[in-house]
């Protein structure tokens, strides 16, 4: 019912209202409606380069503590502008809801770490609210994890198509909930970044700390709905789907250490869409060399 929600508009507004009402009825969190000051993104490389300057973006952040003490947090982020002309269903209202039905959840079942919600209001404007908040929000110091949920398509079952830090990946293994290829990680680190961003892709960039791990995950199925008035619907399934895959990774970072380096070569993959398999790099590099023989 919202409609388009593109920057400056009033529906906008309201999603941001709604986001808002709801958040604050989570019992234990602290949320607040935060509003960027002035600052400017340079895209260098991306589509032949630009920079993007933004002032007053809006956005919802909530924050439930963990159970433990030190730890560093893990940061959820959804996109609730659209397209311009696009509903946006499953790009990104699908994925807003989630986060709030997510932040009830978490309420009830503590994590270790602590959980910062973000409802941004500026990405289909080349992830101009990652970039404030990343660098402007008290709370970006205490990141040390990051799960964007996103939308590449409108509909089906939700793929883990980034992943950072070999340690996050291996911490993906045996799950049966969630679906993922570093094949996608790797076309995307070599070339299809120059011509697809995602709010992931600026958080790992513009954070203050170092070493950010995490993952990338969006609904490819449907692409030809991608953008266009016909992303007006989502199913309960989808919904399901990626609900219980944001709580699989959450929980599965828990064991993972704050601070690692940020390593590439190592391999995961989901088997048939059953089960994630995933091995180190050093690994990878005897397989294969043993497969050349």
């Amino acid at each position: 019912s919202l409609g388009p929600r593109t920057v400056g508009e009033r529906a906008l507004d309201a999603g941001l209202a709604y986001a808002l009402r709801e958040a604050r009825r989570v019992p234990d969190a602290e949320v607040e409606e935060w509003r960027s000051g002035r600052g400017a993104v340079d895209h260098a490389q991306f589509l032949g380069g630009f920079v993007g300057v933004y002032d007053d973006v809006a956005c919802v952040v909530a924050r439930l503590k963990g159970r433990a003490e030190g730890k560093g947090a893990v940061l959820l982020n959804a996109h609730i502008d659209s397209a311009a002309n696009a509903p946006g269903a499953s790009d990104d209202l699908l994925a807003v809801g989630v986060l709030l039905e997510a932040l009830n959840y978490f309420s009830k079942n503590r994590p270790r770490r602590d959980l910062i919600v973000l409802i941004n209001g500026a990405e289909e404007t080349h992830q101009l609210a990652a970039h404030a908040f990343a660098t402007q929000h008290p709370a970006a110091e205490d990141v040390r994890f990051v799960v964007n949920l996103e939308s590449m398509g409108s509909g089906g079952r939700e793929f883990i198509f980034r992943c950072e830090r070999e340690d996050v990946s291996l911490a993906l293994r045996g799950t049966t909930v969630a679906r993922g290829s570093v094949l996608a990680e790797e076309l995307f680190r070599a070339v299809l970044w120059r011509a697809a961003r995602t709010d992931y892709a600026e958080f790992l960039r513009a954070l203050p700390r170092a070493g950010v791990g995490g993952v990338d995950v969006a609904f490819l199925e449907d692409g030809y709905a991608y953008h266009t008035s016909q992303d007006r619907r989502v199913s309960l399934k989808s919904t399901a789907s990626e609900a219980a895959t944001l709580v699989d990774v959450v929980e599965r970072l828990e064991g993972v250490e704050d601070d690692a380096e940020v390593t590439h070569g190592f391999v995961f993959f989901d088997l048939l869409g059953v089960v994630v398999v995933g091995y180190s790099a050093t690994v990878a590099r005897c397989l294969h060399g043993a497969a050349a023989l």
